[in-house]
């Protein structure tokens, strides 16, 4: 399976949780064997899972989302550990829910490291048009859309493009554009 393909799974698995805590959250502190004082907590704690889900499904592919679930995961385990020392804990229930949170957090430390390891886009190449891709054929040299390596002599002496607005350069092609 594709690390993109767990992250989305994950983003779904943060939105159902989090509706959970953000909708019941009584029913969760029952489940996890917390006190149901908590209920404001696990709201906030249901509203985090929620953004982080939407963002997940937004961007999968983007590791910082995943590590914000493994700042989460953090915050979920220290409450739960600060939860331990209460004498009207179900300690069963706290220890279970500790083990299936430690579990998740191994499992979103991998898939956001998996991520930072991804291929990414190599930053010497550009878009020549600053329109992008604009049509459905492929794009080769002197057409719109050619992607060129920027050659040294692109870039100022601090490493930043050169470039001018199209409406201000002075344009010679050797190709014929597509009409």
């Amino acid at each position: 399976m594709k690390t993109e393909q767990i992250s989305r799974g994950l983003g779904w698995f943060s939105i159902g949780l989090g509706a959970a805590e953000l909708f019941a959250p009584r029913q969760v502190a029952r489940l996890i064997g917390v006190s149901e004082n908590h209920a404001t907590l696990l709201r906030a704690m249901g509203l985090r899972e929620i953004g982080a889900g939407v963002a997940l499904l937004g961007q999968p592919q983007y590791a910082p989302w995943m590590w914000s679930r493994v700042g989460g995961d953090a915050i979920d385990l220290a409450l739960l550990g600060a939860a331990a020392r209460k004498p009207e804990t179900d300690r069963r229930r706290l220890l279970t829910a500790m083990g299936i949170v430690a579990g998740i957090t191994v499992l979103d430390a991998y898939v956001a490291s998996q991520l930072d390891r991804a291929p990414k886009a190599d930053p010497r190449w550009r878009v020549s048009h600053p329109e992008g891709l604009a049509g459905l054929e492929r794009p080769g040299p002197g057409r719109r859309g050619y992607a060129a390596p920027i050659d040294s002599d692109d870039l100022t002496e601090r490493g930043e493009n050169k470039t001018v607005p199209l409406e201000e350069a002075d344009l010679e092609t050797t190709a014929e554009l597509p009409q």
